[in-house]
């Protein structure tokens, strides 16, 4: 019985670092991305790629704490 909550601890950690990192590698990309809407497409890596890739994990990050926040506060909410 002790090891559910460790296992699902484990899955949420996996979740939200994988998220995060997926967050990253697309707004790194869509950073690095020149000339996609002038039918001219190319990759350019640069601070902006980096700086994408940072946003991105906060942003997947940040996503996972809102809804694990809301699930929280629902979770505590007195009974009608």
């Amino acid at each position: 019985m002790a090891e559910g909550p460790r296992h699902e601890n484990t899955l949420i950690k996996v979740i939200v670092i994988s998220t995060a990192i997926s967050f990253g590698v697309l707004g790194g990309i869509m950073a690095s991305m020149k000339g996609f809407f002038h039918g001219e497409i190319s990759f350019h890596f640069s601070l902006g790629s980096i700086g994408g890739f940072v946003l991105g994990m906060i942003a997947g990050w940040a996503f996972w704490k809102l809804v694990f926040w809301r699930q929280k506060k629902t979770d505590q909410a007195p009974e009608p």
